[in-house]
């Protein structure tokens, strides 16, 4: 009896849920179905204990003779199996879920302003806030928008709705004119020909808790509409709106949009944008964690320059995140920023065995778990949260949450740009197809010419391209000094010295307060004048250089080197070294080497140990820079087939005397594509003739070989830049000299 009755309640529950389907029932009457399904089992339970079924019909159990056929027969033993697989059933009907359909995804478009240009930001806006309403719906996945400017390229909803991997797209304009705001949207189903599953037209008064309520409204809508529900802990940031001033609210939308793009006037627009809303409206926490994911993203990519309305520090940004998650402690996004914030509070802590360290770093953790729980489809929290693990040497995870975040936005730019890494990369190819991907999603986005260049430079050596790309991103972004300091590296590879000068002091005409930066440019020119002989000129630069602060970066190594070169080859050993005592006072203490960015150039200080006849403490050298040298190459030769740690180690073979090694994997490298890195110190030309680890091979006939090689590929390469001036790809000198002239000008 009890079996028949589970099987009458299946036919009911699929004939309920067809009706419902079919729009004939309401979806409310689905649980109350299932409820009077669920209490009548018992009772059908207890009734079947104690009757049995025979074909006089239901009699008591001790009431049927030992004879009688029974229907249900089979005794206690089967009365129990059947019990338990039934007890088994219904708890798998109560907290089973089926997992989502694969073609259930969502997309929200960037909304179209039907005002005008001028409120394109505001427009853009509403519909990014409307995502993350939308992004707490259950059973499908919410995939982040593209910016507008990668939607630009997609000529239709089903060839975006494919590259995105989703079958529901919500697209939508605003018209805002004085006092009302329309906002007229629809649901197009991307499977059946873009048609239109549902749409709407919303007229209010502008205010922003009506602004807020029409988002919500859309979200629920679009809830009804695929017949999902929302899940009980996300109803509360859908009862009311995260600030009753409508201008705090329209600058808070706008600069969420001005987010999209890392271009450094951009970044400005949005912190003022996010000052603003937070004169108005002091206890919006929104605005808060949108002012400090601003002045994050502003301080990378304006090389350091801290604008007038962000904190002047690490620890000040971070009482700032806290304070947007007290605020708002429900937005994922405030979340995501505390992470961030604390991410690069940590790297700037040494020991991270300290209780400091551990403390923040489990706040950290937590931060962005927490974040991305509550918004799944935040893209760039994925992005932030991977660089922190990435921080913290946790390779896997790191690469785990970045596929995890291209799952929820495959053409994420932020994750793009962070997966071309050697680190996340398995090859060179990988690599390179990462960095391409940029550039065709967002074929109006400066940053991804410009990684596009590096690493078209770093895996393949072409410097030709690396100045086309980063031709082509300074035109996009004329603000950002990395690209014509990159840029003027580049030319010191081709060995257009001019033309290198030239990108550097342009560099240092747009450049803000990144002190770091600025000295590897300044290296940078001190070798655009000493390759072309101006040895006087570039020694007083490189002498001025020794007293700033290092920061242990390896491309602010190399002036030391070439100045203790000098020495060497002006027969003053003793000189060379008491320069390395000087300056780098860490070298002769006893202290641990843990990987190739520490401070002392090592393997430089051997050599001149080597020339004064201090045998003993280059073996000690030798010896303790082995176990640090494989544990790089453990970590990342791996990934890519040739990286700096390869040149790296054909340093430390011709120091400990292994030549034949040394010669070999030059060659190899260079075969390979290998030109140098983008400093002064991996740059080809400063190792071919100035770096003095590789005095004992310099004069051998095969390294000269796999030197001359490189110099015919360079003067190949350079001709194609002067025939992409001659196009009008590349600025020529005098146009650089313009631009230089026009910075000076305008302060």
């Amino acid at each position: 009896m009890a079996v028949l009755y589970v099987i009458s309640a299946w036919l009911v529950m699929q004939v309920a849920g067809a009706l419902i389907d079919l729009r004939v029932l309401p979806e409310s009457l689905g649980p109350w179905v299932m409820a009077v399904l669920v209490i009548g089992f018992p009772i059908a339970l207890v009734v079947s204990w104690f009757f049995d079924m025979t074909p006089e019909g239901v009699v008591r159990e001790a009431e049927v003779p030992e004879d009688q056929p029974v229907l249900a027969a089979g005794g206690r033993r089967t009365d129990f199996i059947i019990i338990a697989m039934l007890a088994a059933a219904i708890i798998l009907m109560l907290v089973w879920e089926p997992p989502a359909p694969a073609d259930e995804a969502l997309t929200v478009l960037p909304f179209e302003s039907m005002t005008g240009p001028d409120e394109a930001a505001f427009a853009e806006g509403v519909s990014i806030e409307l995502q993350n309403l939308v992004s707490q719906l259950r059973k499908f996945k919410v995939k982040q928008p593209p910016e507008a400017s990668i939607l630009a390229h997609f000529s239709d909803i089903p060839t975006l709705a494919r590259e995105m991997d989703v079958r529901w797209v919500l697209k939508g304009s605003v018209r805002h004119a004085e006092s009302r705001v329309r906002i007229a949207v629809q649901l197009i189903d991307a499977d059946d020909e873009a048609a239109i599953a549902w749409s709407n037209v919303f007229d209010r008064e502008l205010s922003a808790a009506n602004l807020f309520a029409i988002q919500t409204e859309i979200a629920r809508a679009i809830t009804s509409e695929l017949r999902f529900s929302l899940d009980k802990p996300a109803e509360k940031p859908l009862a009311a709106p995260p600030t009753q001033n409508t201008e705090a609210y329209n600058a808070y939308l706008v600069g969420r949009q001005r987010l999209t793009d890392r271009r450094v006037d951009w970044l400005e627009d949005a912190i003022e944008q996010f000052a603003h809303a937070i004169d108005l409206d002091p206890d919006f926490g929104k605005a808060y964690s949108g002012l400090v994911d601003a002045c994050s993203l502003y301080r990378n990519y304006s090389e350091g320059h801290k604008h007038k309305s962000c904190p002047t520090d690490e620890a000040e940004l971070l009482l700032l995140a806290r304070k947007a998650v007290r605020l708002a402690p429900d937005s994922g996004e405030a979340w995501v920023s505390l992470g961030e914030v604390i991410g690069a509070l940590l790297d700037q802590l040494d020991d991270r065995q300290s209780k400091s360290y551990q403390e923040l770093s489990s706040e950290a953790e937590n931060a962005f778990k927490r974040g991305l729980s509550l918004n799944p489809s935040y893209s760039q929290g994925y992005h932030w949260y991977a660089i922190y693990l990435a921080s913290k040497e946790e390779g896997q995870s790191a690469l785990q949450v970045i596929e995890q975040g291209l799952e929820v936005d495959p053409l994420s730019l932020p994750l793009h740009l962070i997966f071309h890494f050697p680190e996340w990369a398995e090859s060179r190819e990988e690599a390179l197809w990462h960095a391409r991907r940029i550039v065709e999603i967002a074929p109006d986005s400066p940053t991804g010419y410009a990684r596009l260049g590096f690493e078209l430079w770093r895996n393949h050596g072409r410097a030709d391209e690396m100045v086309r790309l980063l031709s082509k991103a300074a035109r996009l972004d004329p603000r950002n000094p990395e690209y014509p300091g990159l840029n003027g590296f580049a030319y010191l590879a081709l060995g257009d010295y001019d033309m290198a000068l030239a990108h550097f002091r342009l560099a240092e005409m747009i450049a803000y307060t990144d002190m770091d930066a600025e000295r590897g440019r300044a290296a940078g020119e001190a070798f655009a004048l000493l390759y072309p002989g101006r040895t006087r000129e570039a020694i007083e630069k490189l002498e001025a250089l020794q007293d700033t602060p290092w920061l242990g970066r390896p491309q602010l190594h190399a002036p030391l080197n070439a100045l203790a070169g000098n020495d060497l080859r002006d027969g003053h050993p003793e000189r060379a070294l008491s320069r390395f005592r000087q300056h780098r006072p860490e070298c002769f203490a006893d202290v641990e080497f843990k990987d190739l960015s520490d401070s002392c150039p090592m393997l430089a200080l051997a050599r001149i140990l080597q020339e004064v006849g201090d045998e003993e403490r280059v073996q000690e050298f030798v010896l303790g820079y082995t176990p640090v040298l494989q544990e790089s190459w453990d970590n990342f030769w791996s990934h890519l087939d040739y990286r700096k740690e390869a040149f790296v180690q054909a340093r430390y073979e011709a120091i400990a005397g292994r030549h034949e090694q040394a010669l070999t994997m030059l060659e190899d490298l260079v075969a390979a594509g290998f030109r140098g890195w983008v400093t002064s110190e991996w740059d080809w030309r400063f190792f071919a003739y100035y770096d003095i680890t590789l005095d004992s091979i310099r004069d051998h006939p095969r390294f000269r070989a796999t030197i001359a090689v490189i110099e015919a590929d360079m003067a190949q390469q350079l001709e194609n830049v002067r025939e992409m001036q001659r196009r009008g790809e590349v600025p020529t000198l005098e146009e650089v000299n313009a631009l230089i002239a026009s910075a000076r000008e305008s302060g």
